[in-house]
Parts: C-alpha cells; sequence; structure tokens
C-alpha cells in the first residue's frame, strides 16, 4: 500500500506538473496573442501616421502654390494700376502708363485683350511706309489695329489733348 500510496503521490507530482505547465503554455499563448495583437495595432498606427505625413506634405505644397498665386496676383494688381485704358483710335482700345507712372520708360500700349488675361503684351507698329497699311500688333494674341500713327508717344499725346485722332 505504501507502493501504491508513492506511486499515487507521483503521478500526483507529475500531473501537477503537468498542469502547471499546461498553465504556462496558456499564459505564453495570450501573451502571444496579446503580442500580436499589440504589433498589429502598432503598424495601423504607423501606417495611418504615414498617411498623415503624406497629406500633410500635400497640403505644404499646396499652400506654397496658392502663396505664390497670392503674391503673383498681388504683383499684377499693382502693375495693372500704373495703366489706364485709352480709346487711341475709335475702338482702338489699349492700355497705356499713366503720366504719374511714364517715368524713364519709353511710350508703349499693351493689348487691351491680354491685359484683361492679366498678360502685358507690347503692341508693335508694323512698320509699314503706307499709312493705309500701318497696323499695331500683338505679338501675343496676334490682334491688330489699324493706325495711321507710327508714333506711341505722338498718339498718346494726341488722344490726351483731346484731338482728333
Amino acid at each position: 500500500m505504501v507502493g501504491e500510496i508513492g506511486s499515487a503521490l507521483v503521478s500526483l507530482k507529475a500531473a501537477f506538473d503537468i498542469a502547471k505547465g499546461i498553465n504556462e503554455i496558456a499564459k505564453s499563448a495570450d501573451i502571444q496573442s496579446a503580442v500580436i495583437n499589440l504589433q498589429s495595432q502598432i503598424l495601423s498606427a504607423q501606417q495611418y501616421a504615414l498617411g498623415a505625413s503624406e497629406r500633410e506634405s500635400a497640403l505644404k505644397e499646396e499652400i506654397a502654390a496658392l502663396k505664390a498665386e497670392v503674391a503673383a496676383a498681388k504683383s499684377w494688381l499693382s502693375e495693372r494700376d500704373r495703366y489706364e485704358l485709352l480709346d487711341l483710335r475709335k475702338g482702338f482700345f489699349a492700355y497705356v502708363l499713366k503720366p504719374e507712372e511714364q517715368g524713364v520708360l519709353p511710350y508703349h500700349a499693351l493689348c487691351a485683350n491680354c491685359f484683361g488675361k492679366a498678360k502685358k503684351s507690347i503692341l508693335q507698329i508694323n512698320g509699314s511706309t503706307n499709312v493705309h497699311q500701318r497696323a499695331w500688333n500683338c505679338p501675343e494674341c496676334k490682334t491688330s489695329y489699324p493706325s495711321q500713327w507710327n508714333d506711341m508717344k505722338v498718339l498718346v499725346a494726341k488722344v490726351r489733348s483731346g484731338e482728333d485722332v
């Protein structure tokens, strides 16, 4: 009987050790499961952070582009205010520098069509010696304005003084 009790104790001890091992394995599996879940959450957070960083970079680029656009618009408004629209010959409208803005710049006229699109395109005389074929041409939009005057300074002065041109 003592041998049987000893064998039972040995068997119980073995069962206890097996149960303890199973418990440790279960704890280890729970820990591994928790670690895997944690790693999944960290990966998800990293992906979100990367996406947010990319969106932030795109927004910074957009802001820089908008700032450049605003600066260009302000510059154009400032430049636009230096010019006035004149009727240089019965429907030949062009923008010329206001007298107070002339300074040392040569007399010139800007195409009204291009000016309306925020472009400065200086009208060029075609150089014809025939008064009836002479015209001011826009190199940008190809608009042509017939004019007997080949000197913009004289033409502008006559218009401003009210003379018939």
